[in-house]
C-alpha cells in the first residue's frame, strides 16, 4: 500500500493540478479573447477613421465643385456684361457716325 501511494499523487493534489491546468487554459483563452477584441476594436476605429476621411474628402470635393460653379457663373455674367457693353458702345459709335455724316 505504501508503494502505491508513492507512485500515484494524492487525489487532492491531482484535483489541484487539474484546477491549475484549467485556470492556465482559461487565462490563455481570456488572453486570446482580449486580443481578438483588441484587433476588432482597432479595425472598427480604422474603418470609422477612413469613413470620416472619405466623408471629409466628399465635402471638400463638393465645396470645390460649388466654388467652380460659382466662378463659372460669375465669369458668364462678366462675359454677358462685356458683350452688352460692347454692343452698346457699337450702337453709340454707329449713332455718332450717323450724326456726323448727316
Amino acid at each position: 500500500m505504501g508503494s502505491r501511494q508513492s507512485r500515484e499523487p494524492e487525489p487532492e493534489w491531482t484535483a489541484m493540478e487539474w484546477a491549475q491546468r484549467e485556470l492556465r487554459e482559461a487565462e490563455e483563452r481570456q488572453k486570446q479573447a482580449e486580443e481578438v477584441v483588441r484587433h476588432a476594436r482597432e479595425a472598427a476605429e480604422r474603418a470609422t477613421r477612413e469613413a470620416d476621411e472619405q466623408r471629409q474628402r466628399g465635402r471638400e470635393a463638393q465645396l470645390a465643385a460649388d466654388r467652380a460653379a460659382q466662378a463659372a457663373r460669375e465669369a458668364a455674367e462678366r462675359m454677358r456684361q462685356q458683350e452688352e457693353e460692347s454692343e452698346r458702345a457699337t450702337r453709340e459709335e454707329a449713332g455718332a457716325r450717323a450724326r456726323r455724316e448727316a
